[in-house]
Parts: structure tokens; sequence; C-alpha cells
């Protein structure tokens, strides 16, 4: 039965649409949501928000493509009209970068190369390969590239630093391709990762990673002395100078 009180409870005038959840509600079912994935691009979707995208959408019965603006938008990519979504592939890349389709390794590095020129990443940190004509889900169980090799030139804060993908491409470190370096969850050893393009990462691989720390300097910051290297004029992070020398 309806009261004053209980109208004002589920009042819905003072939401953006009458579909959004508010922060208590949200909070209900946000248990259900996965969690954070130890490995990986770190999450940049808002659950949230894309709950609301999907409650407007089962209630006025709109497209993906004509959401209001107001949502967190979708990649170009993803909604050029006549484009075929085929769903999930039974298509996988290991964190050691192999590809694999059905369960078996893709032994042709022309072909890895190849399925690679066309892979893109979207908000909610899903992986497709994407032609003109059809794109399909796969799966990526960390970064869809590994840094396999470092190649530095100059010193100090002229050094430039660069990095050879399991795919050949040369990425250098600079603002546009920058160096992150993550925890991992479980093991508490550093996983580094190395931006190729548009939120596409490279796993830099132990090895060429133990060259980059020999590469470093500590450099004082906030305070405390952070370990590092510099590349084209900027100076990237590796974690704490007392850890790295030892």
């Amino acid at each position: 039965m309806w009261t004053e009180t209980t109208r004002n409870d589920y009042d819905r005038c003072s939401n953006r649409y009458a579909t959004d959840l508010t922060d208590e509600e949200f909070a209900l079912i946000e248990y259900m949501l996965p969690d954070r994935k130890a490995l990986g691009r770190p999450r940049r979707t808002d659950f949230h928000e894309a709950i609301n995208a999907i409650l407007y959408l089962l209630r006025t019965g709109c497209q993906w493509r004509m959401l209001p603006k107001d949502f967190p938008p979708a990649a170009e990519w993803a909604t050029k009209p006549g484009r075929v979504l085929c769903g999930d592939i039974d298509m996988r890349i290991a964190a050691n970068g192999m590809w694999f389709y059905l369960g078996s390794p893709i032994g042709r590095k022309e072909l890895v190369n190849l399925f690679s020129s066309v892979i893109r990443c979207d908000d909610a940190g899903n992986f497709w390969l994407v032609t003109p004509a059809e794109m399909a889900r796969i799966q990526v169980d960390d970064a869809p590239f590994t840094a396999v090799e470092l190649i530095t030139g100059g010193v100090g804060e002229d050094r430039q630093i660069s990095f050879r993908t399991n795919v050949d491409a040369i990425v250098p470190l600079n603002e546009e391709h920058p160096l992150r370096v993550e925890t991992d969850l479980e093991t508490g050893a550093p996983r580094p990762y190395i931006t190729v393009k548009d939120r596409l990462e490279a796993l830099v691989v132990r090895s060429v990673f133990c060259q980059l720390v020999e590469e470093g300097e500590a450099v004082s910051m906030d305070g405390d002395d952070v370990w590092g290297v510099w590349s084209a004029g900027c100076f990237y992070p590796i974690g704490p100078a007392e850890h790295a020398e030892q």
C-alpha cells in the first residue's frame, strides 16, 4: 500500500533517469559483480553506470548506440553500422603471449601478427578481434602482448628506452606509451606493463624487467627514494629504492 512515507522512499524524481539505481540500491547487488582480477589491466568501467545503462535500455527498448550521451561512451569501433557481432570464439592469449585456437597453440607467427593487428579492448576490459565486417570476443589471460627485448640508448635524463614485443613491434617508453608496475596479489611480485596502443598493453617478461631495473636509478619523490628509469625526458617509477638495491 502506498503511503506518503513509501512514496518518498521510492521517489525517482531526483534521479537522472527513472531507471537509475540509487547508491543504496546499487550496494545491494554490488557483491554479485566480479571482483578485480589479480592480473591484467586495471578496471576502468564504472559498474554502477553500466547497470544504469542496461536498465535504461531494457525499459526504453532503445539500441545501444542510441543510449544518451551521458552514459559511458562506447568505443567508435564497437558501434560501426553494418559490423556483425559474432560473440565469443574459442581463441585465447595466455599470460606468456602464446595464442591458442580451439585449445591448440597457433604456431605460425605470421598468423599471430595478423590477429594481433586487429585486436581491440573495450571500456569493460573485454578483448575483441575487429575487422571491417565483423567482431568477435576472445579471452586474454593477462595482457595481449609481451615485451621480450629491451633497447636503450643515451644516459641519464636523455636516455631513450624502447621495448620489442612478441609480435616485433617497437614501443618507445614515453608519455604516449607509459610504464606501470602492478603487484601480483597472490605472489607479491612486481608485474610491469608498457602501453602499446589504445588500452592495449604488453607484459614485460621477467628477464627484460631485470634489465630495466639495472638501468634505473634512485630519485627522491615526495620525500621518498624511488627507483625508476628515465626515458624521453620523463621519469618512470618502478618501486621503492630500498627494494631495488637489495
